[in-house]
C-alpha cells in the first residue's frame, strides 16, 4: 500500500554562503546581520550581493521575521 500525501522539503539549508562584499561595506564585523539578494554569477561561487548591514547588539542570537 502506497502512502498518500507524503510531503518533503525541496530546499537545502546552508550556514555558509559566498557573498560579494562591496567596497562601501568595509565596517562589517562578525556577528552583524546582513541582508543579501540573489544576482547573476559574479565568480565561481559568489551569486549573492550584500544590500544592508545591521550592527550586532549585545545579545547572542536574534531571529528576524520577514
Amino acid at each position: 500500500m502506497k502512502m498518500q500525501g507524503t510531503t518533503y522539503n525541496r530546499f537545502e539549508c546552508h550556514k555558509n554562503m559566498s557573498v560579494h562584499l562591496f567596497p562601501c561595506f568595509t565596517d562589517v564585523q562578525i556577528g552583524d546581520t546582513v541582508t543579501v539578494g540573489e544576482c547573476r554569477p559574479l565568480s565561481k561561487t559568489a551569486r549573492f550581493n550584500m544590500f544592508k548591514v545591521t550592527k550586532a547588539s549585545g545579545t547572542k542570537k536574534q531571529f528576524w521575521k520577514f
